[in-house]
């Protein structure tokens, strides 16, 4: 057996979501009798009132105070600054490319690091590698990560083995 739930919008005389439209407009849509924010008809509602003004009153904060307009100053004309930040990689290396420039980011913060309080082995072994890609050399194979060099033996043999297949399709 189901419990029966009365119908409370019947009982309260229709559901306060449900608006019905107006008679005389025609429409279901609720109209405000004040005017419009921040229009002079606004200001003469409060006035007829005896409101005081708040913020919906163009020209008047919400406390009801008068708004501040800002003193208009003329802008001053500065010269524009072309002091730029010198960027001063690791002594004697020459900056050519987006690589080339972080390797000399990495080789200043290493060397700064190495002076503070030295490097471990891998520092170390990067700082080498970034020297060379700062200077635009080639890596070192000893200077090469193991990764790297796992993946420069590989290339070398794929490289070994499009070579053969070009030499038999040329004979």
């Amino acid at each position: 057996m189901a419990f029966k739930i009365p119908n409370f919008a019947k009982q309260m005389g229709g559901s306060p979501f449900h608006v019905t439209p107006d008679p005389s407009t025609g429409s279901s849509t609720k109209k405000s009798s004040m005017a419009a924010v921040g229009t002079e008809e606004r200001k003469k509602q409060y006035d007829e009132k005896g409101w005081k003004y708040d913020d919906t009153i163009a020209g008047y904060n919400r406390d009801g105070s008068k708004k501040e307009e800002p003193k208009k100053e003329e802008p001053k004309k500065e010269e524009p600054k072309n002091e730029k930040k010198d960027h001063k990689p690791a002594e004697g290396v020459k900056v050519k490319s987006r690589k080339e420039k972080r390797a000399a980011r990495r080789v200043a913060r290493l060397s700064k690091k190495n002076k503070k309080k030295g490097l471990t082995k891998g520092q170390s072994k990067r700082l080498s590698r970034n020297i060379s890609k700062a200077k635009g050399e080639k890596v070192k194979d000893e200077d090469k990560t193991n990764v790297g060099k796992v993946i420069k033996k590989g290339v070398d043999k794929v490289k070994k083995v499009v070579k053969k297949k070009d030499k038999e399709t040329e004979e």
